[in-house]
């Protein structure tokens, strides 16, 4: 049936998943075999988070009784392709040995459809490299909205009339970005960091590395549809440091909250993330993108003194914790 005969309407993916990787890549991993179905491979899933030294593969998964093993490298995001994750794409399948390689996404920039064009004109026939759209679509059959696959590249072509040949910038990042920009400036000019602020996730999070130890980020960001927070996230690279570290804070929660003291009082989660290679320690209060100019001001004058008060209790606790395990 076509398009028009079911009034086919296309939403945000994120009316289905808010969160890229505490979200849609469990949900990619437990309905693997519907991506395997757009590609023609049945695909199992090997394991979730695979570390590649500091990085890690959102789904490591093999094609089904395939003798030797074929690994496939799927990696998965809610925006727009991007550089970052055209080049996480090759660290992973370089480091990880995988013949097919396998790239999720809302919607493909031609440059980046081009390059895995070429990339399987360049290698050899064992190589594929896959990219494949993800929607969100409301039917008349289906009145929820639901997931759709679609390839845009895939061996021996591409379908270039599918990919996006601008704006140069997503329209809602540069409304995060102007969001965001105060509260960057001013933490650079108070030395909060000595490296350059970053996204972890995506364009509605800042991340700001801490001078201890490698791996411990201070973020802020608006997430859902009304939730800011402030975080302490921990992703070391080790995932048994990483949990360790994060167990050592929790034996001291109740202290820890009670000398950050956050105001107004806000909701404190300690989130261990068991099958993660990150931690997290994060309050949230409500926020959101849509907020009075007014409204916004306030949420970034919260998150300022949160971040410095995080940086203050969290920097000496966690070398502490780090010269303790060393000895």
């Amino acid at each position: 049936m076509s398009d028009s005969e079911q009034n086919i309407r296309r939403l945000s993916v994120r009316e289905l998943w808010e969160h890229e990787a505490l979200q849609f890549t469990p949900w990619l991993a437990e309905h693997l075999n519907l991506l395997g179905q757009e590609i023609a491979m049945d695909l199992e899933v090997v394991g979730q988070e695979r570390q590649v030294g500091q990085f890690s593969l959102d789904i490591l998964a093999k094609q089904a009784d395939s003798d030797p093993e074929v690994f496939v490298a799927i990696e998965n995001q809610l925006e727009w392709t991007d550089h970052s994750h055209l080049g996480q794409l090759l660290t992973y399948a370089a480091g990880l040995g995988a013949q097919v390689v396998i790239w999720v996404a809302p919607g493909f920039r031609q440059e980046h459809a081009k390059t895995l064009h070429c990339l399987n004109d360049w290698t050899t026939d064992e190589m594929r490299f896959y990219g494949v759209r993800i929607e969100a679509v409301q039917t008349t059959a289906a009145p929820r909205p639901e997931p759709r696959y679609s390839k845009v590249v895939y061996p021996g072509g591409w379908r270039e009339d599918e990919t996006l040949r601008g704006p140069a910038e997503n329209p809602e990042k540069l409304i995060y970005r102007d969001f965001f920009e105060p509260l960057v400036v001013n933490l650079i000019r108070a030395g909060f960091s000595d490296k350059q602020p970053r996204q972890i996730w995506n364009y509605r999070d800042r991340g700001f590395a801490s001078a201890v130890t490698e791996g411990i980020w201070y973020m802020a960001s608006l997430e859902g549809r009304n939730d800011a927070w402030v975080t302490l996230h921990i992703r070391t690279g080790d995932k048994d440091l990483t949990k360790r570290l994060f167990d050592a804070l929790m034996r001291d929660r109740e202290l820890i909250e009670s000398a950050i003291a956050a105001r107004p009082p806000s909701e404190w989660h300690w989130r261990r993330h068991n099958p993660y290679h990150y931690s997290s320690i994060n309050i949230r209060r409500n926020g959101s993108i849509t907020d009075s100019p007014e409204k916004q001001a306030e949420i970034r004058a919260w998150m300022l003194d949160l971040i410095r008060k995080f940086k203050e209790e969290f920097d000496p606790r966690v070398q502490g914790i780090m010269e303790a395990l060393q000895d």
